[in-house]
């Protein structure tokens, strides 16, 4: 039976600030891609794949615009943000980001951002366990499992 998944906005609180005291710590409120967008985010990551090539400076930068995007269209608020003039911020945005913001944040700052949002799309332990797919299987673009093989494929057994 399908199940719909959650798209209830998270809080999360960078690594770094994890050892400070709570009320110190800068909360960023995340929302779960929705399907387009992370169709959108999966295709552009392949094109900067394709387009770079092997050289590893051209996919990082292709990576990190990808991450400032994502991050940029997910980001839903953040709580206690200390700003450069050591002031203590709110900010809540109505639909995407402004650049302005983004360029406040370290770049791995964006990128731990950026990770903990593509994980918040996977689905739950719960989804999972309600799923056909075995726990853990992988799965290619077609929605093949990965370990099946094409009738008529060489690889396949007979």
């Amino acid at each position: 039976m399908a199940r719909a998944r959650s798209l209830a906005e998270r809080q999360y609180v960078l690594k770094a600030d994890r050892d400070l005291p709570e009320n110190e710590q800068t909360i960023f409120w995340l929302r779960p891609l929705k399907n387009h967008e992370k169709a959108r985010m999966l295709d552009s990551s392949a094109r900067g794949l394709v387009k770079g090539g092997t050289r590893d400076e051209e996919r990082r930068y292709s990576y990190n615009l990808n991450a400032i995007d994502v991050v940029a269209t997910a980001l839903v608020r953040v709580e206690r943000f200390v700003d450069a003039d050591d002031q203590v911020r709110d900010f809540a945005f109505n639909g995407k980001v402004p650049a302005d913001f983004l360029d406040k944040l370290e770049l791995k700052d964006i990128g731990e951002l950026f990770s903990e949002v593509i994980g918040g799309t996977e689905m739950t332990e719960d989804e999972e366990k309600n799923s056909e797919r075995p726990s853990g299987s992988r799965t290619m673009s077609n929605g093949r499992p990965a370990e099946t093989r094409i009738a008529g494929d060489s690889a396949s057994a007979s």
